[in-house]
């Protein structure tokens, strides 16, 4: 018995001082800024393996059930590509005739939410052209575009994304 209790305290000991010389770090993440992204790299926490001495080890019977790992997603710097209209698709916007008899012109920046599906959930003037008429005639017209969805990886997902929309006359 006391020989049982001396290989316990022997092995909780080990165990004990293993943990405290870093064994068991603390997962790590970074957060850097980029221009049309924000950029998130997890450092995964290294898994260590302890042994249990042998007359423990005997004294389990039922071995712990394993728990799911979520699916691994490849860590890659930034978004791949940002969401951005379909060239070919998109009409531009009809110039209003109101604008157009009283010469008006001007540049409308609109901020828009894409959703993975690529079409556009919220609408808004960043920048307004000066003009009610033309700001209205720009979100009327981007709100049917067709986007391509911002891209990390394989995944898609939802972003938000400046559209300029100019307005000008040819003389």
């Amino acid at each position: 018995m006391k020989r049982f209790l001396a290989m316990s305290l022997l092995g909780h000991a080990l165990f004990a001082g293993a943990g405290s010389v870093g064994f068991h770090s603390r997962p790590e993440f970074a957060v850097k800024e980029a221009p049309s992204s924000v950029e998130v790299d997890l450092i995964e926490e290294k898994e260590t393996e302890i042994r249990a001495p042998e007359e423990e080890m005997a004294a389990v019977k039922d071995p712990p059930k394993e728990e799911k790992k979520p699916e691994k997603i490849l860590v890659r710097r930034g978004a791949v590509r940002e969401a951005r209209p379909g060239v070919l698709a998109n009409p531009a916007p009809v110039y209003p005739e109101l604008a157009r008899r009283r010469g008006w012109e001007g540049l409308v920046v609109l901020k828009v939410l894409v959703e993975k599906e690529g079409l556009a959930s919220k609408t808004l003037v960043k920048k307004s052209s000066g003009h009610t008429v033309l700001d209205r005639a720009a979100l009327e017209t981007v709100r049917l575009w067709r986007f391509s969805p911002a891209r990390f990886g394989d995944m898609v997902f939802s972003s938000w994304v400046e559209v300029p929309v100019r307005f000008v006359l040819r003389r």
